[in-house]
């Protein structure tokens, strides 16, 4: 029965991923996002969190994150096909990078169990190297602001990343550090707005967002991005 489910999720999340639209930013756009499968849910029905942050704010928004996504992948290939969060920045005149990252390579190089050496190599303890913000810092730098989307813990319900929970707070905690020392970057806590207890918060797969839950996460976005300006 376990494997019959993971089984189901992992057509879900590779049969979705493969229905997002992505949309390339046109000289109009204000606002682009970065990131995994967070960002992206939802994004065919118009309801992803970037589409949330745009009916908000008035920005006009494009979505480039992309379900699976690593923030550092490897593999050519899955570079090449937007499997990398870095490989989605496009440069170009925006206000905003909405950025987020990094579940799927804790999950995916220490199973989310003995992560030090996965979580210094993306971003230290302090918040201040790491390949995170190696990348962050030049765009903050070429006077774009950043605000980092950090991770809520997945349901209480039993889903794949169960293991995850200690290594999200740990990176929320680094990411916040990045923002507070970071002129023109910013970070909001998903974990302030999505309840493990509630399941109308989630998708089916107890991990994702469901179309409530990214909207939580996009009204918490815009938020943040409306106290900022």
């Amino acid at each position: 029965m376990v494997l019959k489910f993971k089984s189901l999720i992992a057509f879900l999340i590779v049969f979705l991923s493969a229905c997002t639209q992505v949309q390339e930013p046109g000289p109009d756009t204000q606002v682009i996002a970065i990131g995994d499968s967070v960002m992206a849910w939802n994004g065919r029905q118009g309801a992803a969190v970037p589409d949330v942050v745009q009916e908000i704010t008035g920005l006009k928004t494009r979505n480039l994150s992309v379900s699976g996504a690593k923030f550092s992948n490897l593999n050519p290939e899955q570079v090449a096909e937007g499997y990398d969060v870095r490989a989605q920045y496009v440069p170009g005149d925006w206000e905003w990078v909405l950025f987020n990252g990094g579940a799927n390579d804790l999950m995916g190089e220490c199973g989310c169990k003995r992560c030090e050496n996965t979580l210094d190599a993306m971003i230290s303890e302090s918040g201040i190297s790491g390949s995170m913000p190696a990348f962050l810092r030049p765009i903050a730098e070429n006077g774009h602001k950043i605000m980092i989307m950090g991770y809520y813990n997945s349901s209480e319900r039993p889903n794949s990343f169960d293991a995850c929970g200690e290594n999200f707070d740990r990176l929320a905690e680094r990411q916040q550090r990045f923002a507070d020392a970071t002129p023109g970057a910013y970070y909001v806590d998903g974990r302030k707005v999505i309840d493990p207890s509630d399941r109308s918060h989630f998708f089916i797969d107890h991990v994702h967002p469901s179309r409530t839950g990214s909207r939580l996460l996009g009204e918490l976005v815009a938020a943040g991005m409306i106290s900022a300006r």
